[in-house]
């Protein structure tokens, strides 16, 4: 496989630093570009939370999904989709943005009883799928190719596939 080129690192003490660029990629994208053996170090994320990034994460938003304590559905925060965008990006670069209080509802179960379920507001949503997306980038490639629990597009039957494989090719003595 061909490695990607990277911006240009510069050195401070024995550590290299390299500006990346993050935005919604596959796995796969952001694993070469660390694969050239840089130890990348990123000391603030801010620069990343822009407009357009906060846009890319409500496009990958569940708009079915209901309200939360602000009583705003995704039909009205869409009417004033970039105002409010804007506004939002504003807070948190401000660092005055704070996570609006998780409204609560109580879902009924087959045996009578019922579960409780969390429903955040939609920016928290914004916020929370900018969050986990950015965090996605920056540790997914450090994980081992072997590791599936809690990964994007894994499950646990890709986990048990490698191990079928290896116990009918006969390389395991105990299960």
């Amino acid at each position: 496989m061909a490695r990607r080129s990277i911006p240009k690192p510069w050195r401070v003490a024995d550590v290299t630093f390299v500006e990346i660029e993050i935005s919604h990629r596959t796995d796969r994208q952001m694993r070469v570009e660390f694969e050239c053996g840089l130890r990348v170090v990123i000391t603030s994320l801010a620069h990343v939370l822009t407009p357009e990034f906060l846009r890319e994460s409500w496009g990958k938003l569940n708009k079915r999904g209901t309200y939360g304590v602000d009583e705003v559905s995704t039909a009205q925060y869409r009417e004033d989709l970039e105002q409010n965008l804007h506004r939002l990006w504003v807070k948190l670069r401000q660092g005055a943005y704070r996570a609006a209080p998780v409204r609560r509802v109580e879902i009924p179960k087959s045996n009578g009883k019922t579960r409780p379920l969390g429903i955040p507001t939609v920016e928290d949503r914004i916020v929370q799928a900018s969050g986990a997306s950015i965090l996605s980038a920056v540790y997914e490639p450090l994980f081992q190719e072997q590791s599936y629990g809690f990964r994007p597009h894994r499950s646990a039957h890709d986990a048990l596939r490698p191990l079928r494989s290896n116990i009918i090719a006969g390389k395991v003595m105990h299960v």
